[in-house]
């Protein structure tokens, strides 16, 4: 086989790095073909009788087409990544802003909203000892309800919406509003209401003897009311 034939079988094998002929004191009569890493190769002296040239592959046109294609390919591929990634994070942070601006106005002009006083989270707190299980008195469809005690002295029932509700801040001031508008002798006293971040809750009278319905409806209790007592309950209802 002639050195050119051997250069063609290299040049058609991916894996070939080099070539040479065997036996080339003899003219050449096979191909040897290289396909691992040279590392270190050195041209024979002319007088080294034993020196046998060998030829490195050139990349072909072909190749250097395709692997330039796949280099365009991977670099058009990790733009669009980042650049869907980066939009995607663009959108989540202008999300994320709006929600806190509208909250924070919101929360600036609650004031404005209702005639009712505004409690600060930190006093409810230490009204509540951080809403101790031992101020619990009951849970609700709106949320639990702790007792706790003012610095003033003053006993309340603050009712604190649960995490897991679906009312909105805008429901929340609603319901604040037709409340405070609702207030009777009868009815438990609306105090204030207490806005701050994700905490909302309504502040009431702590009422001592519980609700009239634990009165009405509970076996034991509803035998202290004699029906005097019922008709002057029903006339101040009324």
């Amino acid at each position: 086989m002639s050195l050119d034939e051997c250069g063609i079988l290299c040049s058609r094998n991916v894996s070939c790095t080099a070539y040479a002929n065997i036996d080339v004191r003899e003219g050449g009569s096979g191909c040897l073909q290289y396909s691992t890493e040279l590392l270190d190769i050195r041209e024979a002296s002319e007088t080294d009788s034993s020196g046998q040239n060998i030829y490195i592959k050139k990349p072909t046109t072909n190749n250097l087409i395709h692997k330039k294609k796949l280099n365009t390919s991977l670099k058009v591929a990790m733009s669009i990544v980042l650049t869907v990634v980066m939009l995607g994070f663009a959108l989540i942070l202008y999300a994320w802003r709006r929600k806190k601006k509208s909250r924070l106005k919101a929360n600036k002009n609650k004031k404005q909203d209702s005639d009712l006083p505004l409690f600060s989270l930190s006093k409810i707190i230490k009204a509540t000892s951080n809403f101790s299980i031992h101020n619990k008195l009951g849970q609700g469809g709106f949320g639990a309800v702790y007792k706790g005690v003012l610095d003033e002295g003053g006993e309340i029932a603050v009712k604190r919406l649960s995490k897991t509700s679906k009312q909105g801040l805008v429901e929340f001031q609603n319901e604040v509003k037709c409340i405070a508008k609702l207030q009777h002798r009868n009815l438990v006293k609306l105090l204030g209401y207490c806005i701050q971040g994700e905490e909302m809750m309504l502040i009431y009278e702590y009422m001592s003897n519980k609700s009239l319905d634990s009165f009405l409806f509970d076996e034991n209790n509803s035998l202290l009311l004699d029906w005097r007592q019922r008709y002057h309950i029903i006339n101040g209802i009324a």
